[in-house]
């Protein structure tokens, strides 16, 4: 399904919980019961790739896994799977008119009460883990956490992936005010994950903590962060001396201390009894993890690449990776950048390291011409060709022969891994 049927305002009215818990009872939906086999992972980048490996990992232990994740990259129905399953169209589509249903009867009661998307599809997945026996839910948070759906599980434990200034509208303006409105997805009493990443700020961030009565530990308090040996990369558990290896699906710096933080997650799952003996389930469960358009090769000859719908410093670890393989040699750019982003925080980024350059719009994007005279302040030898037409800009970087690497804005890239592999960029919508 390429949307969802559940077209009502992107927010609610006010904090959601009120509505939101009379919406479960009017479908006989326990959230707190379900919370109890259920982890919530958020953060500022990362998210997604820690749930997706983390459910990876807990299939080596239960024999059913939900992950509700966003946002999609093609289809509605990535969001909500079931061991590694999307939800089916009809499933779907059943689940979202029963809880449209239910909430068009409350806001007739209440009318006052706006439900927001993400609050509904939350109830939906929810619904759809109940009534298929899930036995452990990976629930990806939305916007901060404080106010967020996924807080009403109150599971006993947390992982926050990383910290940067992101929404600080909604969740404040410094790093420490925007990680107290994450960890308060964590009930009082439950355990909070923390990536390496965010021990920056630990000296700021233990005593909110403390009076919120959440225990807290760094990844690398149990896990080593993994380390490329060619093609394979190895992971250690410190405390076992266990050395796991496998070849990801999910490369680039960034995804080092993702799996380090997916792995810190699944050991307190588990309660710390690793077994040896499914060392092999284990590895095999971290080289299956992947996320579509998270440096993903989608062609290799010529290499086509897509990495998109990062924040400027998760796109400097990016840039990194690019530079130290050397990706950019004789490579073709292929760019469009979200309006949500400042143009130079990201070309600052970028522009030095590829002379070919190919920019068009992305859904919601800066306009291209914007964007050339950015990048040419920072890189003016670039050989820059802008298009007004998304399609042309594709077809123009695929003919040039060269290899590509396709950066920028979450739409953008999801547009372009949509054309490239089934020639319907064009059909996606968000």
């Amino acid at each position: 399904m390429k949307r969802s049927s559940i077209n009502v305002p992107r927010f609610g009215s006010g904090i959601c919980f009120s509505r939101l818990y009379k919406l479960a009872d009017s479908l006989d939906l326990n959230i707190e019961e379900l919370g109890k086999s259920s982890i919530v992972i958020t953060g500022t980048n990362g998210k997604g790739s820690v749930s997706t490996i983390l459910s990876e990992l807990l299939h080596c232990k239960y024999d059913r896994v939900g992950l509700f994740t966003s946002p999609h990259v093609y289809e509605f129905n990535e969001r909500i799977s079931i061991n590694g399953k999307y939800i089916a169209d009809e499933s779907l589509i059943s689940l979202e008119r029963e809880v449209l249903a239910a909430a068009s009867k409350l806001s007739d009661c209440e009318n006052s009460q706006v439900f927001g998307e993400f609050e509904l599809w939350f109830i939906v997945a929810c619904l759809h883990f109940k009534r298929s026996g899930v036995q452990f839910s990976v629930f990806e948070g939305g916007i901060g956490g404080r106010y967020d759906p996924t807080r009403m599980l109150r599971a006993n434990k947390a992982v926050i992936t990383s910290i940067d200034l992101e929404h600080t509208d909604l969740l404040g303006e410094t790093e420490e005010l925007i990680f107290f409105d994450k960890a308060d997805v964590a009930r009082s009493g439950g355990v909070l994950i923390l990536s390496n990443s965010i021990r920056r700020i630990s000296d700021r961030i233990a005593g909110y903590l403390k009076v919120r009565s959440i225990s807290h530990l760094f990844a690398d308090d149990f896990v080593s962060e993994p380390k490329p040996l060619g093609s394979d990369w190895f992971i250690s558990l410190t405390k076992s001396q266990i050395q796991l290896n496998f070849r990801p699906r999910l490369i680039g710096y960034h995804q080092l201390e993702n799996f380090q933080t997916a792995m810190a997650a699944f050991l307190e799952i588990i309660n710390h009894n690793f077994s040896a003996e499914n060392k092999d389930c284990y590895e095999r469960a971290l080289g299956n993890a992947f996320l579509p358009g998270r440096f993903e090769v989608i062609s290799n000859d010529p290499l086509f690449i897509i990495d998109f719908g990062h924040t400027p410093a998760a796109l400097q670890i990016s840039a990194r990776y690019i530079h130290d393989f050397e990706l950019n040699q004789g490579a073709t750019l292929l760019l469009g950048i979200s309006k949500k982003r400042n143009i130079s925080e990201i070309i600052n980024e970028i522009a030095p390291l590829f002379n070919n350059v190919i920019i068009g719009p992305s859904y919601n994007g800066h306009n291209p011409i914007d964007i050339k005279a950015a990048y040419e302040k920072i890189n003016p030898e670039a050989a820059i060709k802008c298009h007004s037409d998304f399609s042309n800009a594709y077809q123009e970087a695929i003919s040039s022969g060269s290899n590509v690497i396709a950066l920028g804005g979450y739409f953008w890239g999801a547009a372009l891994r949509a054309e490239h592999l089934f020639g319907r960029g064009a059909d996606v919508e968000f």
